[in-house]
């Protein structure tokens, strides 16, 4: 008869105990170096990150396009992201790659600096630099333009068919060819 008190008051208490909050919401991103800056991918916005090889050099090249390169086993255009942030290049040639999720695009950096994980929370609501950079997580003290790669792969396909970029996700979207 003690162990059915027992449970009954355990019952009971269940009840009276605040219910627990779920996890914060969190965002993986990758902190990457493009030219002078460092910045962070969405990691959602991302298939894979590979070695950057030597890119074939394409005729008409447009700013920031450095070529074709197989990233992953597919010939995909390559782009300097620094050059498409307008960020100094002279730096250390980009040698890393980082495939866009759902489009057939590149985005070459030179440098791989770490993962973090952050409350989605840590996105503050004021737009960093310009351009591709909208918003800024602060991680251990350091603030990082955060890249809105949807938008920037959106503009690399305007820019190359002349007309509106396909939504996100479809074959066609930023392919970035130049005509």
């Amino acid at each position: 008869m003690t162990r059915d008190r027992e449970l009954r008051r355990a019952f009971d208490a269940s009840f009276a105990a605040p219910e627990p909050q779920p996890a914060a919401a969190r965002e993986r991103l990758l902190a990457v170096r493009v030219g002078d800056q460092v910045v962070a991918l969405p990691w959602a916005a991302l298939a894979g990150i590979h070695r950057l090889g030597a890119p074939a050099p394409v005729p008409g090249r447009g700013a920031g396009l450095l070529g074709i390169a197989a990233v992953g086993g597919v010939p995909l255009p390559v782009f300097d992201l620094a050059a498409l942030l307008g960020r100094e290049v002279a730096g250390a040639a980009p040698a890393w790659v980082a495939q866009v999720q759902g489009a057939p695009v590149g985005l070459a950096f030179a440098a791989l600096l770490r993962q973090v994980e952050v409350p989605a929370a840590a996105r503050e609501g004021a737009a960093a630099a310009a351009g591709w950079l909208r918003t800024v997580v602060a991680e251990d003290g350091a603030a990082w333009p955060v890249v809105e790669v949807e938008r920037l792969v959106e503009h690399l396909g305007r820019r190359g068919s002349g007309a509106p970029a396909p939504t996100a996700g479809s074959e066609a979207a930023g392919t970035g060819r130049e005509r």
